[in-house]
């Protein structure tokens, strides 16, 4: 079908790009505390918190542009770009001597992700169906978690073998990779192509697209479910979990190992769950049930003087890769609906923009969150806390959608 060749097309060089950013994971943080200077301008854990922080808010930045220049240059010269500004972040990332120097390559390593991201999102939304819009989720999704499960594995290892820093320079060539895939594989994308899909040229510009996804109460719930989602990936995933395992006295390997479980189980049940919502056409509860096992799954890690620290930590991370399992097929396919829904108002690849914008919030606040908390508390009750956040996030998501179909069924007795 149209749908799953487009998804194959895309697959590939995602999943490349995303694996020489995952190689870094299960132990950047560790990276980052041999730049901080004797006498840093903020406090410790801010400063390692900096550059993930950092990395974020270019990621997010560049989403405000990725919409457009989607529209106007095409999916793949998007990609291509994006991968140009990550091989140069990879590089310079390779060869910082200072603090300021790592923030800036890193900056640019973030404004090629959030176009990667935009562009592949727009791929398969345009060629996205009603009936197995959870199908196309799933191929994005496993995208990204299959990098998640073997990136940080084999990062970690690469840098007990030939240094943390060389490790980037080995994403750098993945990266090349990546952007040959994607010349190659979707050298048939072309603006004319892109546009061939938008439909009517009258559609809403400036600040009107906002207001009208924001007016929308379904999209303020699926915004709700995102930023925890994100807040908790970029909070516990990137952050706490390689710093708490270092300090319970684990190597960038083992560290690395328990942090592919998380991707492992996203891509082995992704499939399965996606194919489900699709059957049931109910993806909203199944967002839900997973914010409850993700939000829970954080809390456990306080049993650690029961099970031992260690099996805590691990249960954690197993509970929320459940819990997002559940939540990130349905919720993108959520996402896909709504952008369908106002296709003739707002172009798709400005939704999807939008979408991706506000989506990052919890990426950005995660890291920054995270830093605070654990200059006040331990790191069992900093990873609670950010439990506890979910499952307030799970509330209001809940109630905007109730509010939604209360005006749906006022609006039919009318």
């Amino acid at each position: 079908s149209t749908l799953e060749k487009t998804a194959t097309q895309i697959r590939m060089p995602f999943l490349l790009l995303i694996f020489s950013e995952e190689m870094s994971r299960s132990f950047f943080p560790l990276f980052v505390i041999g730049f901080i200077p004797t006498e840093p301008a903020l406090s410790y854990e801010l400063m390692i918190s900096m550059p993930i922080t950092l990395f974020m808010v270019a990621a997010f930045l560049s989403t405000l542009v990725a919409g457009k220049w989607t529209y106007r240059v095409g999916c793949s010269r998007l990609f291509i770009t994006g991968i140009v500004f990550a091989f140069v972040g990879y590089c310079g990332t390779f060869l910082a001597g200072s603090y300021a120097e790592l923030i800036l390559w890193r900056c640019l390593n973030g404004v090629g992700y959030g176009l990667i991201f935009n562009a592949c999102e727009t791929w398969i939304a345009l060629h996205s169906r009603e009936s197995n819009r959870g199908h196309g989720a799933s191929a994005y999704v496993g995208a990204i978690f299959a990098g998640y499960i073997c990136g940080p594995s084999l990062g970690g290892m690469l840098a007990e073998y030939v240094g943390q820093d060389t490790t980037f320079l080995i994403s750098a060539g993945l990266a090349i990779i990546s952007g040959f895939a994607a010349y190659r594989l979707l050298a048939s994308d072309t603006p004319e192509q892109a546009n061939s899909h938008q439909g009517s040229s009258h559609r809403l510009t400036g600040l009107k697209p906002w207001k009208m996804l924001f007016g929308n109460y379904r999209f303020v719930s699926i915004v709700f479910t995102a930023v925890a989602t994100r807040t908790t990936l970029s909070a516990f995933l990137f952050f706490l979990i390689p710093l708490y395992l270092n300090e319970l006295g684990h190597t960038t390997t083992e560290i690395g190992q328990m942090m592919m479980l998380y991707g492992g189980i996203i891509v082995i049940g992704t499939p399965g769950i996606s194919g489900f919502c699709d059957r049931i056409r109910r993806y909203f509860p199944m967002t839900v049930a997973g914010a409850i096992v993700s939000g829970i799954g954080l809390l456990f890690v306080l049993t650690g003087d029961l099970i031992g620290e260690s099996r805590a930590v691990l249960v954690s991370i197993v509970a929320v890769g459940l819990g997002h399992c559940l939540i990130l097929s349905p919720q993108y396919a959520m996402m896909q609906e709504i952008v369908y829904e106002h296709r003739e108002q707002i172009e798709r690849s400005v939704s999807i923009s939008i979408y991706r914008f506000v989506d990052r919030v919890g990426l950005i606040i995660g890291p920054m969150l995270a830093a605070l908390l654990i200059q006040r508390t331990s790191y069992t009750n900093a990873i609670a806390a950010i439990g506890m956040i979910v499952l307030i996030a799970m509330v209001f998501s809940v109630a905007f959608v109730s509010k939604q179909r209360s005006q749906i069924k006022s609006a039919v007795k009318a």
